[in-house]
């Protein structure tokens, strides 16, 4: 019966690997590349007020060998304001938006999961791609590092790398003989197409192997890395580290490259589905609220009003996540990307965050 049951495992996932393909069929090479790099963007159409930050950050990056910004998502829904949107800083880069086809938007409906959408706009970007090198960009990493892109294109085309990323860990628990290997993240990571187009690229979805869950890259990883693979935070590698989960960062701790609210967008999902039972504990309903309410160009707005937040995600109280969600937020509004105005809400914002924690505390102790 073990034996069946292996079997019928391995045919789903086989099965499964097959509609992989068939997404992202044909993913060919392209002749006279552009010898510079594109950076790729997948957005969500509702979250189009973190899509205009994360440009704004962008476009004060140092981009003198990206030929294109492509911006990519998978719906026409607020298309008009992820258009205009775009259009905001067309005189700042070559940018245009890109929608998923409509034979793979019909094709993803059979298994519509956020890593088949991500990894699907990763994979349809690359085929509109005209450049050696791409750079996924992750839509809730905010660049601060100025040169970060340049620096890591520089090093990638002078050493022939395949790869580069800026992010990694240590994975020991996948059964490996190689237990020491490093995967990279999916974000804030540069790739030459060719190695992209000559890779068995449907291997990059998350889905079980063997019965075993692995995440995005991770298999496709496994298939293809080999000694022109670098990455840059391994331990004893190098120094431009990037941690995104803030949570474990030490107050001390630099920043040098961008500030990643992890998993914005999964858990604004997780708050649709659950409305005021959802623990924000991580402050993500707060910060999305903040970037919608703060912008003059967003008419989207999660909350109509602070009062309306706090009491929605009651009771609000300072969870493990408080320290680094502070210092990450105080970051983001000091920078140059917004004006005066948008700082000094956002601002405002979270004295009434912190009022509400401490009322909150007050309460508590005086109950017990």
């Amino acid at each position: 019966m073990n034996s069946v049951k292996k079997a019928k495992r391995w045919l789903i996932e086989r099965l499964i690997d097959v509609y992989h393909y068939v997404l992202i069929f044909p993913l060919v090479r392209r002749r006279n590349q552009l010898d510079a790099y594109t950076v790729i963007l997948p957005v969500i159409p509702e979250f189009y007020a973190v899509t205009e930050y994360n440009l704004r950050f962008l476009s004060r990056c140092d981009l003198s060998n990206c030929h294109e910004v492509i911006v990519i998502t998978d719906s026409h829904k607020h298309h008009a304001e992820n258009r205009r949107v775009v259009a905001r800083y067309a005189d700042k880069m070559n940018i245009r938006l890109v929608v998923q086809p409509f034979y793979r938007r019909l094709l993803m409906k059979i298994q519509r999961r956020s890593f088949v959408v991500h990894t699907m706009n990763f994979i349809t970007a690359i085929k509109e791609s005209r450049t050696k090198y791409v750079y996924l960009h992750d839509g809730d990493f905010f660049l601060t590092d100025g040169g970060h892109i340049e620096r890591i294109f520089a090093e990638g085309r002078r050493d022939k790398l395949d790869m580069l990323s800026t992010y990694s860990r240590p994975y020991s628990d996948y059964g490996y003989a190689d237990e020491s290997i490093v995967f990279p993240a999916t974000f804030e990571l540069l790739i030459r197409r060719d190695f992209m187009t000559s890779s068995p690229a449907y291997k990059i979805f998350a889905g079980e192997v063997n019965g075993k869950w692995h995440g995005n890259f991770t298999n496709y990883f496994l298939t293809v890395r080999n000694d022109r693979c670098r990455m840059l935070d391994t331990p004893g590698g190098d120094p431009r580290f990037i941690d995104d989960d803030a949570d474990r960062l030490g107050p001390d701790d630099p920043i040098p490259v961008g500030l990643h609210f992890k998993h914005l967008f999964e858990r604004y999902w997780k708050f649709r589905d659950q409305g005021t039972s959802f623990d924000d504990g991580k402050y993500t309903m707060f910060f999305l609220y903040m970037m919608t309410v703060a912008n003059p160009d967003c008419e989207h707005q999660y909350f109509p009003s602070m009062d309306v937040y706090l009491k929605s995600v009651k009771p609000v109280y300072r969870s493990n996540y408080y320290g680094a969600f502070e210092r990450y937020f105080l970051q983001f509004i000091a920078h140059d990307a917004l004006s005066d105005k948008e700082r000094e809400m956002m601002r405002q914002g979270f004295e009434q965050l912190q009022e509400a924690i401490l009322q909150n505390e007050k309460s508590t102790v005086a109950i017990n």
